[in-house]
């Protein structure tokens, strides 16, 4: 028995020692597995994870340049950049991303709501960008969820314009390979964002709590960002704010249609701007400037630790205009009083455009840093248009502010200012009869009288023995059928037509009845508003070329370059339009300008020609009714062009009144108030 219990002990300490030896054993084998990769990490992969860790902290943000400023001739501000105090969410290209690309953001975000108190609906308008950046919903539900949201906070929102191209995207199968396109675009604008904005317009002191906590919240950034203002934006009641709108225009957002036509690798920033309309979009790459860079050593999570090295961003150019503003504001005061109207006035001798107002108009800061869907549509939706550009874009039938082109045709053919028709008041020509405006006639007609009186009848004669050719060569020497603003792209050629013209779009061959329509201005014949007004500094510079511009240049459009117009048949043409103003029977004799502003005490006065052009075809009976009497579309468009002072011209000016009936009763008068304020800002030493 004793022996069985010692034989008993020895095999339970042969046992105890098999699995201490077991054990010790495991123990050396996991102290050589801790071993070898603690060789593994310090010395065979040392090197490779130092090198990542290099390219972890180190950052590199790019900076985007302040837009040049435009001004007017006097320096007075047109277009400007605002600093704007944002607070922001990164939410791509971020170290040690999270599970899912959206985790750290809304992590940082919440983080931000809890500590700087914002609202629900602020952190889901908030979510629901970073989602569509990302690519988690579709635009429809984007657009959807930010509806029920308060209107401030749809506005707000960082996306709508592309969410909107991606959801109005052509659907149905015939256009699939349109919709698949606009998809494309879509993702490719949104992959370009790298943040989205949590606040906008912050204070100083928010902006220094939340630069005390940005430790805890790395993707959480402060910026100062320059947006676009427009002069006139504390202004309203003056009209200020659209006095420019169609000149200076307004900037968007870069699309990747934009990229296809620009290369320019800082279009492709986050939150870089292109020109729109206007000066800002002819002279981008003149007010765009050169994009900056700064290098950050950051930690893994995102936060900055230190700024490595900075170059800074290059400012674009500054462009001053050819525009006096006072003088534009007082352009647009005068055109107020209509629903749709045209107004320019320029210098003469060089060509600078010193007002050019449409009315209606819009507000350009409406656009920044976009513009909501329902103030768009709102433009869109006017019947009177206020974002077409109707100065330099309006294609008006010219009337009898056309009437100088024949003139000077006739001269040209050989006939003198003593050639003289019978007006009884019509004309028959191959068999149709052609009216002048005064039903009972004018009786005999010269070349100044008819120019006076603005007689039909007489231009109706000349056309029959003219033909086409010979008026439309002057036409196309003043201008009219092309481009004429120097670089300038909202502008419309409006149409000098031709024979082949009319056998292209018409189907049909020219007959002397349209020339006979073409002598008046009237027919085909279309002209903007800042054609006409070249066409009348060319008169009254003497006969030579101007070209229309709104940059100034530095003397280098003071080169004279004559039109081939005989000095003698240009003073007929400016004698007639002398009497037209000035004389007792002249058609614009109520608005004359007779001051004695002259150093010498002599008179400056106004020369010019009044138009009325039929918009559509009426009865013999219908043409005889009141103004008022015909539906508002259907009157007639009042037309005025002229220039003062008449004894030593220095500028020329354009009045176009859609359908304000008589031109010598409407745009005549605006026409002179709009000539007093020129020559008083010239004499006070302002348009030099």
């Amino acid at each position: 028995m004793a022996r069985q219990s010692k034989k008993n002990a020895v095999n339970r300490r042969a046992v105890f020692n098999r699995r201490m030896f077991l054990l010790a054993g495991c123990q050396l084998a996991a102290f050589g597995l801790v071993g070898a990769q603690l060789y593994r990490l310090q010395v065979s992969e040392g090197a490779d994870l130092a090198e990542r860790g290099r390219e972890v902290i180190t950052k590199r943000d790019f900076i985007l340049p302040q837009r040049g400023a435009i001004a007017d001739r006097a320096g007075r501000p047109l277009a400007f950049n605002q600093i704007t105090r944002v607070v922001r969410l990164r939410i791509r290209d971020f170290p040690n991303p999270g599970a899912t690309p959206d985790q750290l953001p809304k992590e940082d975000l919440s983080k931000f709501a809890q500590n700087f108190g914002l609202n629900e609906a602020q952190q889901t308008r908030v979510r629901l960008d970073i989602d569509f950046a990302l690519g988690r919903i579709p635009a429809e539900f984007y657009l959807r969820s930010l509806a029920v949201l308060p209107g401030i906070l749809q506005v707000q929102a960082d996306f709508v314009e592309l969410a909107e191209r991606a959801f109005s995207a052509p659907n149905d199968h015939d256009n699939q390979a349109g919709q698949e396109n606009q998809e494309t675009a879509v993702r490719d604008d949104l992959r370009r964002e790298i943040f989205v904005t949590v606040e906008r317009g912050i204070s100083a002191t928010r902006r220094d709590l939340v630069r005390a906590q940005q430790a805890n919240m790395p993707l959480i950034e402060l910026a100062d960002i320059f947006e676009r203002r427009y002069e006139g934006a504390q202004s309203q009641a003056s009209g200020a704010i659209a006095s420019l709108s169609h000149v200076v225009g307004y900037t968007k957002r870069v699309f990747r249609e934009d990229l296809l036509d620009d290369g320019d690798p800082l279009l492709r920033l986050p939150g870089a701007r292109i020109g729109a309309t206007g000066i800002e979009r002819a002279y981008d790459r003149t007010l765009r400037g050169i994009a900056g860079a700064r290098t950050w050593q950051i930690t893994g999570g995102g936060r900055k630790l230190e700024k490595l090295s900075e170059t800074a961003a290059t400012k674009g150019e500054d462009l001053t205009l050819t525009i006096d503003l006072p003088l534009q504001r007082a352009a647009v005061g005068l055109l107020s009083q209509h629903q749709e109207a045209a107004a320019v006035v320029m210098n003469i001798h060089n060509g600078e455009i010193l007002a050019m107002a449409s009315q209606p108009a819009y507000n350009s800061n409406a656009f920044v840093p976009r513009i909501s869907s329902a103030e768009f549509d709102a433009y869109l939706d006017n019947p009177f248009k206020p974002l077409f550009a109707r100065a330099s874009q309006g294609a008006y039938p010219p009337g009898s502010t056309f009437k100088m082109v024949g003139t000077l045709a006739a001269l040209q053919a050989g006939f003198d200012s003593t050639t003289t028709f019978n007006c009884p008041g019509y004309l028959e020509v191959s068999g149709q009869r052609f009216r002048c405006w005064k039903r009972q006639g004018h009786g005999l007609v010269d070349m100044r009288g008819a120019l006076r009186e603005s007689c039909d009848v007489w231009f109706y004669e000349i056309a029959q023995r003219l033909g086409l050719e010979q008026m439309r060569g002057v036409a196309e020497k003043f201008g009219f059928g092309s481009d004429i603003i120097e670089n300038f792209l909202e502008q419309s050629t409006a149409l000098l037509p031709s024979r082949s013209w009319k056998a292209s779009k018409r189907g049909a061959e020219w007959v002397i009845g349209d020339s006979v329509q073409f002598a008046i201005g009237q027919g085909f014949m279309l002209a903007t508003p800042v054609q006409l007004t070249a066409m009348t500094a060319s008169i009254a510079n003497g006969g030579y070329r101007v070209y229309p511009h709104l940059v100034r240049a530095n003397g280098f459009y003071d080169t004279k370059e004559s039109l081939g117009f005989d000095a003698a048949h240009l003073q007929v043409v400016r004698e007639g339009m002398s009497q037209v103003v000035n004389s007792d029977t002249g058609t614009a004799r109520r608005s004359q300008i007779d001051l004695p502003w002259g150093p010498d005490g002599t008179l400056w006065r106004l020369a010019g020609k009044t138009g009325t052009a039929q918009v559509t075809a009426l009865a013999p009976d219908e043409s005889e009714e009141l103004d008022e009497d015909i539906p508002y579309d259907q009157r007639d468009h009042a037309l005025f062009v002229g220039f003062a002072p008449l004894e030593a011209p220095k500028f020329a000016c354009a009045v176009v009144v859609e359908h304000g009936g008589s031109g010598s009763a409407t745009a005549a008068p605006l026409a002179s108030n709009l000539m007093t304020a020129t020559l008083s800002r010239y004499r006070a030493g302002n348009l030099s």
